[in-house]
């Protein structure tokens, strides 16, 4: 996450996959959605919760691998209301994720070292068991 012409800006891929860049939520509705129904995750969806904090993944697999290899990284980022904020903003976007939900989830840059420390993380982390596909967002 860095800070682009006055804009946040964040290249984030959790686990496997593509990356997506987060600019300010400049055209955001006032729920903070953009072109869709961001309704938030709701907390009886996700199967347990992650032991370290951070809740990416609403299945236990992901989750699990997570918590074991980036469980630190994922303390951090939960213990931010910044970064945990961005987090919560992706999770609450209608699957599958479009560009302008997640796009308007960015509200600055504070955050940015734990969330892409948890990032880095995740990229450096053994693959997950059974061929899982955990990329996030």
């Amino acid at each position: 996450m860095k800070l682009v012409n006055g804009a946040f800006a964040l290249a984030l891929t959790v686990g496997c996959g593509g990356t997506s860049t987060m600019p300010t939520a400049g055209d955001a509705g006032s729920d903070g959605a953009v072109g869709g129904d961001a309704s938030p995750t709701d907390a009886s969806a996700i199967e347990g919760s992650s032991s370290c904090g951070l809740e990416l993944y609403p299945d236990t697999t992901c989750r699990s691998w997570l918590d074991q290899n980036c469980c630190a990284e994922e303390h951090a980022c939960a213990s931010n209301a910044s970064c945990k904020g961005v987090v919560d903003c992706v999770n609450r976007c209608p699957t599958p994720r479009a560009d302008a939900c997640i796009l308007a989830c960015g509200s600055g840059d504070a955050g940015a070292v734990e969330l892409n420390a948890v990032a880095d993380c995740s990229k450096q982390a053994p693959p997950p068991p059974g061929g899982a596909n955990c990329s996030w967002p």
